[in-house]
């Protein structure tokens, strides 16, 4: 017999009220959720419409649309932070903040108009960005890792047939198979609009035998500017003004002097050259061209030690009579030496020289006066700052003896001098701890040794404009020298400025280094601890 059965009747319709109270209760519970959720819905809405009136009041808010993408578009071009792991993109942050903010930003095109293929973007978000992006020219980053059978259908499929429109393009190969099945695709290619053009490749050892190749056969009329890791080149002859020839980080790749040779032929109106990676030096008389190359628009030049590091010789195969800025960057004393001698033989080609840098260069016991001499108009002088300060020092001896004797200041027309501090005072193996043991004696004499600079040519009648000191451990040594003013009650005629990090600003090229270096960091390492196929 059932458990109910034996319960009276009145238990029985007691039970059946209380069944019909719980399921009115249920049904009641359900409905104050849903109206509790309208109601939830409804907070939410007057709260947004609250955030939305409140903004509106923010001083950014009453930019009008159109000030507010140029805003954006200068965000999107700032350097990006050292920081590991970074949040997500410029553009991306920007859509998230505010309903008008991301409209704004969606109806911006060239906030989208930098791909980067497949380090950051994949065929999802590929596809996203070429839609929004409309017509805009793009800044193609293609690399590493680009050559799989899918990313490499991809390239083909969905960015070369848009190669019209390519305003930078930025090829990162880890090794030499990958660079030359990029490449491939753009031996015939036409590039009308094209400007900016690099190319990397991580594996230096595989590259000194690559035959030049031969690529954008079918023209690039506003090229302007190529950075290329020692990879040979044939490229038709253009407008090209700007050419750096860089080392890549961790890479020893080179360029022979034949492949030199023949990017000089092709770029004649160079405007600016930097020479930061290997070029193999030859001594053979024919190779060797039977005069040199002349770069007579040439303005810019800068020397690295990787350039001369193998025997390379700049100035014996390339001729820059209109030369106005010369950048030495860690430089051996026997190549610096030589390019001293050279300047000194050879001031026919230096007549126009106005800016002169040292960028941690090793100096001689040979430096004289010739260097000055053959270099009359130079207006700015940078150097490292350490205690030896060679070049200073011949400078204050001439301006001692030109105040004794009456006779000419050397560099009469010298009115800018940069200290250039970028390594701490302490710092063990610096050159200023060798001499002095810390870094109080090194701040002491090179303050001092200014000072007396600056004091000296105000009385030959050739005061200073600036004594600039830049870098990131410039402060301290910047204010020695101004202590030393204020104890000698000077009124200098000389302005002081001090810039915690270098002039030069982070361009396009540094950008296309970093997603490509942190790319490749990322996947080593997943390389060594057995991730790489999660």
């Amino acid at each position: 017999m059932s458990f109910p059965a034996q319960m009276s009747v009145s238990s029985q319709q007691e039970l059946a009220q209380l069944q019909a109270q719980i399921s009115a209760l249920e049904d009641k519970k359900i409905s104050l959720a849903r109206e509790a959720y309208k109601v939830h819905i409804s907070i939410r809405e007057l709260q947004v419409r609250v955030a939305r009136i409140t903004n509106q009041s923010a001083p950014i808010s009453r930019l009008p649309s159109d000030v507010l993408a140029i805003i954006f578009e200068e965000l999107r071009h700032l350097p990006p932070s050292p920081i590991r792991y970074q949040p997500a993109l410029v553009e991306i942050q920007l859509s998230h903040v505010s309903c008008r903010w991301r409209e704004v930003a969606l109806n911006t095109p060239s906030l989208w108009s930098s791909i980067r293929y497949p380090i950051l973007h994949r065929d999802r978000s590929l596809t996203a960005y070429l839609d929004r992006c409309g017509e805009c020219l793009l800044d193609v980053h293609i690399g590493p890792r680009s050559t799989s059978q899918a990313s490499f259908q991809t390239v083909i499929s969905t960015l070369l047939p848009r190669i019209n429109r390519f305003r930078e393009l930025t090829i990162d190969a880890l090794g030499r198979e990958e660079l030359c099945a990029l490449l491939s695709l753009f031996h015939n290619a036409t590039a009308p609009a094209m400007k900016r053009l690099k190319l990397n490749c991580q594996d230096a050892v595989n590259m000194r035998d690559l035959s030049p190749i031969k690529i954008f056969q079918g023209g690039t009329p506003l090229l302007s500017d190529i950075r290329l890791d020692g990879i040979p080149l044939v490229l038709p002859s253009s407008g090209v003004t700007t050419l750096h020839l860089t080392a890549h980080l961790g890479s020893a790749a080179a360029l022979s002097q034949t492949a030199f040779f023949d990017l000089m032929s092709c770029f004649s109106s160079l405007s600016c050259l930097h020479l930061m990676g290997f070029i193999l030096g030859n001594n053979r008389a024919d190779d060797f061209p039977a005069a040199p190359f002349e770069l007579p628009s040439l303005r810019e030049l800068l020397i690295h030690g990787n350039a001369v590091s193998t025997g390379f010789s700049f100035f014996e195969t390339v001729s820059t009579p209109n030369i106005e800025v010369l950048s030495l960057e860690n430089l051996r004393q026997n190549s610096l030496s030589f390019i001293h001698k050279f300047i000194a033989s050879c001031p026919e080609n230096f007549q126009r020289l106005r800016a002169l840098q040292y960028l941690h260069c090793e100096f001689g016991d040979d430096l004289d006066i010739y260097l000055p001499h053959a270099t009359p108009a130079l207006t700015e002088l940078s150097v490292s700052a350490d205690v030896r300060l060679p070049l200073l020092r011949l400078l204050l001896n001439s301006d001692k003896q030109a105040v004794l004797l009456g006779t000419p200041a050397l560099w009469s027309n010298l009115r800018v001098i940069k200290l250039q501090a970028r390594k701490p005072w302490d710092g063990g193996n610096d050159s200023d701890s060798d001499d002095l043991g810390n870094g109080n004696g090194a701040i002491s004499l090179i303050s001092t040794l200014l000072f007396n600079i600056v004091s000296h040519r105000r009385r030959l009648g050739n005061p200073l404009a600036f004594v600039h000191f830049e870098g990131p451990f410039c402060t301290s040594l910047c204010h020695a020298f101004e202590e030393l003013f204020r104890k000698e009650e000077q009124q200098s005629v000389t302005k002081v400025r001090k810039t915690w990090a270098s002039d030069n600003s982070p361009d396009w090229s540094q950008m296309a280094d970093y997603y490509g270096y942190f790319y490749r960091r990322a996947f080593f390492e997943k390389l060594q601890t057995g991730r790489i196929g999660q």
